[in-house]
């Protein structure tokens, strides 16, 4: 299908899209204008690096990433959202609260948005902001509970720890005392050893202060402070930790002292090469748990600092704002998605309903169509009267009959001397077959001709009702042999034309329509009539118009532009061909479009159009008529 074709449909389907469009659209936003508007609020968490003691490196930052994606899981857990509908009090479900909650990390940083959606804005902008500060406050508890647990492993293992160095120790004292060593010496190591067990208490007074101070910093940092009053006594806290492990790593600088001179002194030579060997195992020891001691301290005054420092791992960093204008609904968007879905689904609408649709869309192509010429277009008139050449109050009426002029001529070009029998049908009933053929009657008697008109569509007769004459007697009663002498009752009608009625309706009239009466009455008629017009049945409902070609010259077909498709027409065609019949021409009717000739105002008036399907003009514009001529001789 090329671009021609395409645009062929688009004139002929144009009004389809563009009807959609406007329906959807008009729906999209009717809808949308009727639903409840939504409001959307954020707010905004903080996620603090974590830390290690001295410089940040990129696992520090890396654990801060995926501790931001964790954090993203755990604002989502049932648990949370049930705390938060009870302690904003909203009047929904945890789980529809799930479903109008959502929370990602804003890519590149280290923070974490929670967006609500509610009907009412400050419902919406009240359930952010508990939502993250509740989340805020379970996680300094969750850390907080877990460093505790670790700094009381941390304790006992100082306790058992210090247990070893008193009683090693004390063991390795005595075993000295026992050896004979000088009074000086004994004495010095007395006092180093006095002096480290100063150092000993001093670290157990400093790491109980701080675990103090640190306990209560844990329960500022926890404790709503909307003014601020809280902030000095949390920063003096802060201060004070720093204080304790400044002064931690002072007295465990003169503990390794005082311990390598302690060392020193000992390494003297003693008296038997058992107690030395046990003094030496002994001080291997002590040494050991000296040094596992002061690892301890390390550990938990890094874990302290790290509690301190943790304690804020997680804050609010914007606060939720009351919304002003509602997300949804938006009637304008949802109209013109609305409309853009309309004309799509149309237009597709359209092309389907243009492949399914066969009607003859375009004259000038239905002669290549069926391969008989098309001999006139007729368009529809709109009133209850059947239109006839006659009707001198027709507007137009000089139009109307250079109109049928211009047939005529076409016809009596291709006509043979002598009296031409033609049959006027159509495919289907409906299609003005009836008033064709009375108007073309009429304008042969205009021209002078002698014209006998024949209602042959004995099933359902027609031309008696148009013409105004009586149907008591006509084709039927001389075929059925009801009437006396050997002519038919012929009447005249309006111009001077000789009309042969069908009759009564019976029953087995349609057989006769092809005997050899019927063909030697139109071979008598022909000496008496210039030409001879046969109304007939419909081609593709009845078998009436077949069994009559042997008698006639050839069948112009009638088609309504409207509703019949082109496969009917080439069934029409085809049947007639099959009994040897001669396809003369088709005649468009019911074509709006196409009424007039020279710019003349189109033939029919603005009423009903479906009270009056024979009701037709004959019209044929002289780019359209096909210049082909009708040959009846053969």
């Amino acid at each position: 299908m090329g671009l021609t074709e395409y645009g062929k449909i688009i004139r002929r389907w144009w009004w389809l899209p563009v009807l959609g469009a406007l329906l959807f659209a008009t729906a999209g936003y009717a809808l949308s204008a009727r639903q409840q508007p939504q409001y959307l609020a954020s707010a905004r968490l903080l996620v603090n690096q974590v830390q290690t003691p001295g410089p940040s490196s990129y696992n520090d930052l890396l654990t801060s990433d995926k501790l931001a994606t964790t954090y993203t899981q755990l604002l989502q857990s049932p648990s949370l959202l049930d705390d938060t509908v009870k302690q904003v009090g909203l009047p929904i479900t945890a789980e529809t609260l799930a479903k109008r909650t959502s929370v990602s990390v804003v890519r590149a940083t280290q923070l974490i948005e929670v967006t609500v959606w509610d009907y009412d804005p400050g419902r919406a902008a009240a359930t952010a902001n508990g939502l993250a500060q509740l989340f805020v406050k379970r996680a300094q508890e969750l850390q907080t509970s877990n460093t505790q647990i670790i700094l009381q492993q941390v304790d006992r293992d100082l306790d058992t720890t210090q247990g070893q160095i008193t009683d090693t120790s004390s063991r390795l004292n005595q075993l000295r005392t026992s050896l004979d060593m000088t009074s000086a010496t004994t004495l010095e190591i007395q006092r180093l050893q006095q002096v480290l067990a100063q150092y000993d208490q001093d670290l157990r007074d400093i790491r109980a202060r701080s675990a103090d101070a640190s306990s209560r910093l844990n329960t500022l940092k926890t404790t709503p402070d909307p003014t601020g009053a809280l902030q000095a006594e949390i920063q003096r806290l802060q201060d004070q930790l720093t204080q304790y492990d400044q002064d931690t790593k002072d007295i465990r600088a003169r503990y390794t002292d005082t311990s390598n001179q302690l060392t020193t002194l000992r390494a003297a030579p003693i008296a038997g090469s058992v107690a030395q060997g046990d003094a030496q195992r002994l001080q291997d020891q002590l040494t050991q748990y000296q040094t596992k001691y002061t690892r301890l301290l390390d550990t938990r005054q890094t874990i302290t600092v790290a509690q301190a420092q943790g304690a804020d791992a997680v804050t609010v960093a914007d606060r939720a704002r009351i919304p002003h204008a509602p997300i949804a609904p938006t009637p304008r968007k949802n109209a013109l998605l609305g409309g853009a879905i309309g004309l799509l689904l149309f237009a597709g609408l359209a092309l389907l309903l243009d492949f399914r649709d066969d009607r003859i869309h375009e004259p000038a192509e239905a002669a290549q169509t069926f391969g008989v010429p098309l001999l006139g277009i007729l368009g529809a008139s709109r009133g209850n009267k059947p239109l006839l050449l006659t009707d001198t109050e027709l507007p137009n009426v000089e139009a109307f009959r250079e109109a049928l002029r211009h047939v005529r001529a076409t016809m009596d070009a291709g006509l043979s001397a002598g009296g031409a029998a033609i049959a006027i049908s159509s495919a289907r009933s409906g299609e003005g077959k009836s008033v064709t053929a009375a108007n073309l009657a009429l304008l042969e008697a205009q021209a002078g001709k002698r014209v006998l008109l024949i209602d042959a569509d004995v099933r359902a007769p027609r031309l008696h009702t148009l013409l105004g004459l009586p149907n008591n007697q006509g084709l039927s009663a001389y075929l059925a042999r009801t009437q006396h002498g050997n002519q038919p009752k012929f009447q005249e009608g309006p111009l001077g034309i000789t009309v042969l009625t069908a009759g009564w309706v019976l029953a087995h009239l349609p057989d006769l329509l092809g005997s050899a009466r019927m063909v030697n009455l139109i071979a008598d008629l022909r000496d008496q009539f210039d030409i001879i017009l046969l109304d007939t049945a419909p081609v593709l409902s009845a078998a009436d118009t077949l069994a009559l070609q042997q008698a006639i010259d050839g069948t112009v077909l009638v088609v309504d532009a409207r509703r019949t498709g082109t496969r009917l027409v080439e069934r029409a065609i085809t049947a007639l061909s099959g009994v040897y019949g001669k396809t003369l021409g088709i005649i468009l009717t019911k074509d709006k479009k196409r009424a007039g000739v020279y710019g003349s105002r189109s033939y029919w008036a603005a009423t009903d159009e479906d009270r009056a399907d024979d009701a037709l003009v004959f019209t044929e514009s002289a780019e359209e008529r096909n210049a082909d001529t009708i040959s009846l001789s053969a």
